[in-house]
């Protein structure tokens, strides 16, 4: 890869990930909510949320720094390929209200409300 590809890549990538990053700072502010409802804390997706949302900052750190390290020693092909921890944190796993387990309703057998 030439140097001024992944140059240009790079300044791409450090533009939409941390303005990304940024946009995503203020959801930080309602993770609390996420625990509201009573035996919410027992269930795995708010837990999968909460580190996905707490990790995603850190990756996309890691991912540009260690990329712009390999770009000022002149390893222009595996400076872009350290951009793969973003790449890792935009497939993050997020749960859908359609994903969740769905319970039986205590009031019906068959688990169908009334």
């Amino acid at each position: 890869m030439t140097r001024g590809t992944a140059l240009t890549l790079l300044i791409l990538a450090s533009v939409i990930f941390g303005l990304g990053t940024l946009v995503e700072l203020p959801v930080l502010l309602f993770m609390p909510m996420m625990f509201d409802a009573p035996g919410s804390e027992q269930s795995i997706f708010p837990w999968l949320i909460l580190a996905s949302l707490l990790l995603n900052p850190v990756l996309v750190l890691l991912g540009l720094t260690l990329g712009w390290v390999a770009f000022g020693r002149a390893a222009y092909g595996k400076a872009v390929v350290l951009l793969a921890p973003r790449a890792a944190a935009t497939t993050r796993p997020l749960a859908d209200a359609d994903a969740a387990p769905r319970r039986r309703s205590a009031s019906h057998p068959s688990g169908r409300p009334r």
